[in-house]
């Protein structure tokens, strides 16, 4: 479909073994929105933390991360979380609609 386009990726190599799994699948949608998705799957017990390193200013705004340097400007907001504990971790989906 013209405007749509999709990529997943396996991300659990630089984790050294920490996560038995790691995902990540982006959804672009028509040049101007990205949707993305992480399904993680951790062998500890230390929590999960979701980081996003951006050059520029950031602000919070009704749940968003603003990000802006000079002209350019991302929204970035957690549409879901959804997690489920499990013997040898817990599969946790992050869903962030990014808008540029």
């Amino acid at each position: 479909m013209p405007g749509l386009g999709f990529v997943l990726g396996d991300a659990s190599a630089p984790y050294e073994g920490r996560l038995s799994e790691f995902l990540r699948g982006v959804l672009f949608i028509g040049g101007s929105y990205y949707v993305m998705a992480d399904w993680l799957t951790k062998r500890g017990d230390e929590p999960f933390q979701w980081l996003l390193h951006y050059e520029g200013e950031m602000r919070q705004e009704d749940g968003a991360s603003i990000i802006r340097k000079g002209k350019a400007g991302l929204l970035v907001q957690t549409v879901s979380r959804h997690g489920s504990a499990g013997r040898s971790g817990r599969v946790t989906r992050h869903i962030c609609k990014i808008r540029l």
